[in-house]
């Protein structure tokens, strides 16, 4: 009678285990965009690095990201969602743009991998401020990390 007790009291021990385990979600490496390319105007002209500067801003507000200007060509962004915080570097010029990990808290940051969920956020950030500068642009072009 005890020994059918603790086997089934071991068997949805063991169940429990499995279920939770299965329902984390796993790390997945870090999405870091490095130069990726701006979209150019119509006459194949660039945009100036006041209008990239102003569409990285717009794109950032409308994700919820606070951004600040760092320096020439580099601007700070960070979000708090819930618990989860994470901030990034944005590099950028006339011709590319870079965003770039620097921090983040409760995102199981380690070695190189990241929650899911910030990964989501960059591709975001990165589709709203491209579609800052041109609406079409990211259909024609997503990062080449999510070709």
């Amino acid at each position: 009678m005890m020994v059918k007790k603790i086997l089934k009291f071991s068997l949805i021990l063991l169940l429990l285990v499995v279920i939770s385990s299965l329902s984390c979600r796993r790390s997945f490496p870090i999405l870091n965009l490095r130069n990726e390319p701006l979209p150019t105007l119509v006459d194949g002209s660039t945009y100036t690095k006041e209008e990239v500067r102003t569409a990285i801003f717009k794109g950032c507000r409308r994700r919820g990201w606070v951004a600040q200007p760092k320096g020439e060509g580099l601007i700070e962004a960070s979000i708090v969602v819930r618990e989860n915080k994470a901030r990034v570097e944005i590099r950028y010029n006339e011709t590319t743009i870079s965003i770039l990990h620097n921090d983040s808290y409760n995102l199981r940051y380690a070695d190189g991998t990241v929650h899911p969920i910030y990964n989501r956020w960059i591709a975001d950030l990165y589709r709203d401020i491209l579609c800052e500068l041109d609406p079409l642009a990211y259909a024609r072009r997503p990062p080449r990390e999510l070709r």
